[in-house]
This record gives C-alpha cells, structure tokens and sequence, in this order.
C-alpha cells in the first residue's frame, strides 16, 4: 500500500517514559494540528469540565519522539 509523506506508519516513544511507546500513522505535525483543533471545540470543552471532578488525577498530556523510520 501506498502511503503519502504525511500519513506513513511510526513508532514512537515517550519522551519522558523510554518504555512508553505507540504506533502512530501521521505525521507529528499533522497530529499537533490536529489535536489542538479538536481541544478547541465545544464539546471537548464541555466533556472536560463535566468528567474533572471524577478524574482519580488531573489529565496529562503526554509527548512522543519518533523512533522509526527515522525522521529527516
């Protein structure tokens, strides 16, 4: 299967747990992007307010370094 430049495969891992490690099909940007949108709309804001009294912690953002394929 063909993939585009910003739609390939990657593994990463977290920054601040090396044990930590996700496969991701987009681009770090587009996923930055993409993130930040969806964190900007009403009904994630609405779904946050209403779920921060039952968190057992507050949330955290967690972030990943490509691993593979090697960025360029």
């Amino acid at each position: 299967m063909a993939l585009s430049h910003w739609a390939y495969p990657s593994v990463q891992n977290g920054k601040d747990d090396l044990q930590a490690a996700v496969i991701v099909a987009l681009s770090a940007k587009v996923l930055e992007e993409a993130a930040k949108s969806f964190k900007e709309r009403g009904h994630y804001l609405t779904w946050r307010d209403a779920v921060a009294d039952m968190m057992a912690s507050s949330r955290q953002g967690h972030r990943y370094q490509g691993l593979f394929p090697k960025s360029p």
